[in-house]
């Protein structure tokens, strides 16, 4: 696809799309329908052409398939203003007033001007009127459910957590706040003088999540094998344990905390609480340990680690400790992340998906994942390991969906606590409590995350520093825009050298305890840092190449040069998982390893609101850069019709993008399927 092959393309989309609503406009709806369907098989991807067949269908009456209409191209933009709308509209004329105002609301959330805000706003109040006016019985519902919809409109976003999003404690209840009775339930972790949390000082806090259920004062459980029954009460109760007619009182158990109680007998156990108490799901002890499984999964997630860095010989100077663990297992130079910060890109690793399908990009709106597909912790819990995440990272909190598919969940915001020396600590600790059964852990390190935001290393990081590089200038970039800085290269590979010295100490247990056919330990990172080169592009080489090493079971030592992507990881970890996951994901099992893809280039994106869409295609002697110059709107589409390219020769640095036509074809054309659903048309 040429340039102007690509230009005429979009416009071309556009003007078509235009005719279709000026024919509506004008009543002409057969017209308009022969159009649409000629606009449909040339470009089946726009999902806000559903606006238009809904208004069709409404003409004609046939409600049920306008809101099925809009309801499925929901799923692709559910931050689209029009779309909401429209099912608030169908909504009302299905004389269900409740669902019309929340869609309203949510229309409300995602608007764009103040034309688009008033017209709702009248929507709202018509609404209101109707049901005032003809349904007086449903009027205090109505206005129950109005104050509940608005409160929606103005909450924060996921980082919240553990408030929620109007910044109310989550302690002491279920994630799922409609639910009561059953689900993943938050409390404190290892605070022994509070039994709440203030909303004020909600980063001094770590919590710990399990999912279960409550149980009316007594229930009955029969007992097969050694297990744990972790408990919890929201006010200071005594909880009696009876077994084989001996008894065991706890008295006085703090609230809000998780009491794991071993029971190494068989029979019927009653428990019984002078108070409702939460019963988190048994744990058993012991697991059935297969051989050609491993027996321990374990992901080491590194927030911000650039290969650059470390790349080379410069892996065993920054890292010697843990050169020295991976030296034995798979090393590939050429992974690419596939989005330019920690959002999107966490979403990459548990989904296998591009930002294009797994919809996690907005920095402002919620968007919880798992609910169009599994997650990789959903995965590996439904092959029987027990599934344990202990993170800091506030772009990976339980509101954003990860709290599906894991049995434990230990948290608290990387910027007053669980640095890397906590995350290690709390890792033996669960695994010297369940050392018998197969686990898969999810850690997440946030320490080089703090070099880009200027915060405060601590005292080993401030003492073995420069006084130079503590001069630190401040400026106000967001992280991801940090231009060259050579005092944050000296304190971000003082982090690194940080980080290798408590990551030791988590290899030697690792090693003490399994044998290296028993492991599957992956090393990964999100995104790398554009202050390491003096690149004036957003997306070289420091930023987009990070690191992925891989030991374990059946791997052998190995250097790899074929191009991945973190998309592809799940891929890789399910294989030398043993386990057989039939997904439709974007991620592909590399020809290195068995697989029948062998990538020719790494495509990495920047979807973000308020921003141009920014792509770069890496290969092996080239960086296509592809900038639109509309900004990615709320909803996550953009208008591409008029954008700027470059040709970046590796080795010279010279623009080519007019000596090699052929290749900024074939890229042009990569571009435009890839974004192909959130163009705006």
């Amino acid at each position: 696809m040429t340039l102007e092959e690509f230009k005429i393309k979009v416009s071309g989309l556009k003007k078509t799309k235009t005719t279709i609503e000026d024919y509506i406009t004008k009543g002409k709806y057969d017209e308009a329908k022969d159009i649409l369907n000629k606009y449909e098989e040339q470009f089946p991807f726009d999902m806000t052409i559903s606006t238009i067949k809904a208004a069709l269908y409404v003409c004609e009456n046939n409600l049920e398939q306008a809101e099925s209409v809009l309801l499925q191209a929901l799923k692709e933009l559910p931050f689209n203003y029009e779309i909401n709308y429209n099912l608030g509209m169908v909504y009302g004329f299905k004389g269900d007033f409740i669902e019309s105002a929340n869609f309203y609301f949510k229309a409300l959330k995602y608007c764009n001007s103040h034309e688009e805000k008033s017209m709702i706003i009248n929507s709202i109040d018509e609404l209101s009127k109707i049901v005032i006016s003809n349904y007086p019985s449903k009027v205090i519902e109505f206005k129950n459910k109005i104050i509940e919809f608005k409160s929606k409109v103005n909450e924060i976003d996921a980082r919240s957590f553990p408030l929620n999003g109007k910044e109310e404690s989550l302690i002491g209840k279920f994630i799922d706040e409609e639910n009561n009775v059953k689900g993943h339930y938050v409390n404190l972790y290892k605070i022994e003088d509070f039994v709440n949390l203030h909303p004020q000082f909600v980063n001094l806090y770590k919590t710990e999540m399990l999912h279960g259920k409550f149980v009316n004062k007594t229930i009955d459980i029969e007992v097969n094998e050694d297990i744990a029954v972790p408990v919890s009460t929201r006010s200071m109760s005594n909880i009696n344990f009876k077994i084989n007619n001996k008894e065991f009182n706890l008295d006085k158990l703090m609230p809000n905390s998780f009491h794991y109680v071993p029971i190494r007998e068989n029979g019927k156990l009653t428990i019984q609480s002078d108070n409702e108490f939460f019963l988190g799901d048994i744990i058993k002890l012991k697991d059935e340990i297969r051989e050609d499984r491993p027996k321990l999964i374990m992901y080491l997630f590194i927030d911000g680690l650039s290969q650059e860095t470390i790349k080379q010989d410069k892996f065993k100077k920054m890292m010697p400790k843990t050169y020295e663990f991976f030296n034995d297992g798979l090393r590939f130079n050429n992974c690419y992340c596939n989005s330019e910060w920690t959002l999107p890109g966490l979403a990459t690793f548990f989904t296998g998906e591009y930002t294009t399908n797994h919809k996690l990009f907005h920095p402002q709106f919620t968007y919880k994942l798992g609910s169009k597909e599994k997650l990789m912790s959903e995965i590996f819990k439904g092959e029987g390991y027990f599934t344990t995440q202990i993170c800091g990272d506030w772009r990976k909190t339980p509101l954003y969906g990860y709290n599906k598919g894991f049995d434990r969940t230990i948290y608290q915001p990387g910027i007053d606590g669980m640095g890397c020396e906590e995350i290690v600590m709390e890792t033996m600790e669960h695994l010297e409590a369940f050392d018998e059964k197969n686990n898969f852990i999810w850690l997440s390190f946030g320490d080089l995350h703090k070099v880009a935001d200027n915060i405060e290393p601590k005292i080993s990081s401030q003492i073995k520093g420069s006084l130079y590089s503590r001069t630190v200038e401040k400026d106000n970039n967001e992280t991801v825009f940090k231009n060259y800085d050579e005092k944050k290269i000296e304190r971000y590979e003082m982090e690194i050298k940080k980080l290798d010295f408590y990551l030791d100490i988590l290899f030697n247990y690792i090693n003490s305890k399994y044998s290296k056919e028993e492991v599957l330990i992956m090393l990964v990172s999100d995104h790398g840092q554009t202050f390491l080169k003096k690149d004036t592009g957003f997306f070289h080489d420091g930023r987009t190449k990070v690191p992925f090493f891989i030991k374990g079971t059946n791997i052998k030592n190995k250097s790899i040069d074929d191009i991945i992507e973190n998309v592809d990881v799940l891929s890789m970890v399910l294989k030398f998982s043993n386990i057989e996951y039939d997904s439709n994901i974007d991620g592909k099992l590399p020809a290195c390893l068995g697989g029948d893809y062998k990538r020719e280039f790494s495509y990495t994106e920047s979807i973000f609101p308020g921003q141009t869409y920014k792509v770069v295609i890496n290969d092996y002697a080239h960086r296509f850069i592809f900038e639109s110059e509309k900004f990615v709107e709320n909803d996550g589409r953009v208008d591409i019709e008029n954008f700027n390219i470059s040709l970046i020769n590796k080795e010279t640095g010279i623009d080519e993008k007019n000596k090699l036509q052929e290749k900024i074809e074939k890229y042009l054309e990569v571009v435009f399927n890839h974004i192909k659903k959130n163009i705006k048309v």
